[in-house]
């Protein structure tokens, strides 16, 4: 009895002591060469797939974009399309402006040269975007003076143009033309360009500006036009009202009269050219501001 406690102690002593992992037993980190993600054992032998480096996955999302971007820009090319050609309306239009202007001179020259005048001068306004409203509007809203330097260098050029034909009569003795535009300055005038003003913005052009508009199709200057129409023919209607009550509280201004033609002349260009310098400041400041 003895005998066997002993041998069963020796036994169970044996199977109690930890046996050494072998070498072959060991498992090794593997790499699968599908998603380069490492597998390490974990404390029971299993293996558990590491989640995959950063530069792995971005090598993954690069190769995906460069699989789908040949498909996007197929399917963007593919839904494009082609723009009509239009040289052959714009000849017709150009045909019939010819054939209406000869049709005009054959009743009067005066109506086919202010249907010519009228044609480029809507050309002119189309192509140079040039509107009064926005060279009041555009350095409130968005900070931009160029088309208010623009108009600016107009009334420049118009001033000393209308000032060599004006001075061309006097000088002859013949009667200045014009004349009847030089109206008094009142506070009537600075409420009709604050009320005028208004309106421009609000329609989106002034009278230059509908008109061109309207030629290019905008329904909204359409309908800015029919009440233009209706407000031009209500304030004719009552423009005598006005004149009396109003307009001839105040004095009349012509600039030779005061300062003579030649000064006159400086004057005025000495105020455009004042405001030209504040409008290129205001452009910078606010650009500067922008930025």
């Amino acid at each position: 009895m003895t005998e066997v406690n002993n041998n069963q102690e020796n036994v169970t002593q044996e199977q109690r002591k930890p046996r050494r992992p072998s070498r072959v037993a060991e498992p090794a980190t593997e790499t699968t060469a599908a998603d380069n993600t490492k597998i390490e054992p974990t404390s029971e032998g299993e293996r558990v797939p590491r989640r995959p480096s950063r530069t792995t996955s971005d090598d993954a999302s690069k190769a995906s974009d460069a699989e789908r971007s040949p498909r996007r820009s197929s399917s963007r090319a593919g839904s494009k399309k082609k723009k009509p050609n239009q040289m052959p309306y714009g000849f017709a239009i150009v045909l019939a402006i010819i054939v209406f202007g000869l049709y005009l001179n054959s009743r009067s020259s005066n109506v086919a040269l202010n249907w010519i005048l009228g044609i480029g001068f809507g050309f002119i306004l189309q192509r140079s975007r040039f509107c009064f409203t926005a060279s009041m509007r555009d350095p409130y809203m968005t900070g931009s003076t160029t088309v208010t330097r623009a108009v600016l260098i107009a009334f420049a050029f118009t001033s000393i143009a209308f000032t060599a034909i004006k001075y061309g009569f006097f000088r002859v003795g013949m009667p200045i033309p014009g004349m009847g535009y030089v109206v008094p300055i009142s506070v009537a005038t600075g409420v009709g360009a604050f009320l005028f003003g208004i309106g421009m913005v609000i329609a989106g052009g002034c009278a230059s500006g509908t008109l061109m508009r309207v030629g290019e199709g905008f329904q909204m200057q359409i309908l800015s036009l029919f009440f233009f129409v209706v407000g031009s023919l209500w304030g004719a209607h009552d423009f005598g009202f006005w004149k009396r009550n109003f307009m001839l509280a105040g004095k009349k201004v012509f600039l030779p009269d005061v300062f003579g033609w030649f000064g006159g002349l400086m004057v005025n260009l000495l105020i455009i050219i004042v405001l030209y310098i504040i409008a290129e400041k205001w452009e910078n400041r606010k650009g500067a501001a922008g930025h």
